[in-house]
């Protein structure tokens, strides 16, 4: 089977384990039987059958999915497919991953097991949530470069994360923008009807921005033993597919956790109970370094606390470990390009 994967980028998972249901790649056939494209084209290269996609039993992998991805590219007239088939999943659809959300007393603890869980679905990028004062971000990040496949990839993905916030509130979920990091197709117009917003297109960034408000709303079949329940078999997926909490996040948390002690690497590798060594070759795995994920953490605090606190300079300096306020300052402007100063100011 061809490989569309970037090789100098390496995925978090085995792109070879059996892990995505099927009923994402037979709503694609179905959007694609609409336009008169026989299954078996779509199928080409993927070692697949339309009999494998019947049982919905039945699990391909993320490489499969990601040569189907690629043959609709080629195939469809149409030039938001993507989107067609992500909205026309629900929430249901998702198994377990998607009950513990439907079970999920607000919108905000749906995302969040939406994110914690989102690999029992073989997903081709990382989902992020952020609290920006009254506005939340929803990114998608570590996008797997999987041209010419990508795009379609992303609209399925995004269009479905909208349908299912759309389905969980009974439509109240609204988007107050869209931002996409490739070039606006043909049948851009379509993206603001879909969405219901602004679509800003050749960004820096994939993200959804939306009221915070919104992750307050309560879901109509709350079940807090239900949703415990569910999660709990996630875990059990996650941890059977061998990935669990993976190193990165490890790692971040043993930094946050240890913010002013300024940790090392052998330090987190102790506490993580692995050598130095160890560490540093399941990061490079990982596609990241110690240093990237330490810089990645203390931007993140620094950009928090300057936000939403009033301590001095100096005072964030000492809680993130420099003992050299100046050290802060020029690490800060590497990050941002800007003094910690001048951010504040922008924030006020």
């Amino acid at each position: 089977m061809e490989s569309y994967i970037n090789p100098a980028i390496t995925p978090r998972f085995s792109l070879d384990i059996p892990l995505e249901p099927v009923i994402y790649s037979r709503i694609f056939l179905e959007v694609m039987a609409e336009e008169g494209v026989e299954p078996d084209k779509l199928l080409t290269g993927t070692g697949l059958t339309v009999t494998d996609l019947a049982d919905p039993a039945n699990m391909i992998t993320v490489a499969q999915q990601i040569c189907l991805y690629a043959n609709i590219a080629s195939h469809s007239k149409r030039s938001t497919v993507g989107l067609l088939s992500g909205q026309r999943v629900m929430p249901h659809h998702h198994g377990v991953w998607g009950y513990a959300m439907q079970t999920a007393v607000n919108l905000g603890q749906a995302i969040r097991i939406f994110n914690q869980y989102f690999d029992v679905a073989g997903p081709i990028a990382r989902q992020v949530l952020q609290i920006d004062g009254k506005v939340a971000r929803w990114q998608s990040v570590d996008v797997l470069p999987m041209e010419p496949a990508r795009k379609v990839g992303v609209e399925e993905m995004l269009s479905g994360n909208f349908n299912l916030c759309k389905q969980l509130t009974a439509g109240k979920f609204k988007l107050k923008k869209l931002f996409l990091d490739y070039p606006a197709p043909d049948g851009k117009e379509y993206y603001e009807e879909f969405f219901q917003c602004p679509v800003l297109f050749e960004q820096n960034l994939i993200e959804m921005r939306f009221d915070a408000s919104l992750l307050n709303l309560k879901l109509k079949n709350a079940d807090k033993k239900s949703q415990d329940i569910c999660e709990a078999r996630c875990r059990e997926l996650l941890d059977k597919l061998g990935r669990g909490v993976d190193i990165v996040d490890q790692v971040r948390k043993v930094i946050y956790e240890n913010a002013c002690d300024r940790r090392d690497v052998d330090s987190v590798a102790s506490t993580l109970c692995i050598s130095s060594r160890t560490l540093r070759r399941r990061l490079q795995s990982a596609g990241t370094s110690f240093r990237k994920v330490m810089n990645e953490v203390q931007e993140a605090l620094a950009l928090d606390y300057l936000r939403r606190t009033d301590l001095s300079i100096d005072e964030i300096a000492f809680l993130l470990g420099y003992s050299d306020t100046s050290n802060f300052r020029h690490a800060f402007k590497q990050w941002t390009g800007q003094t910690p100063s001048a951010y504040r100011k922008l924030k006020i």
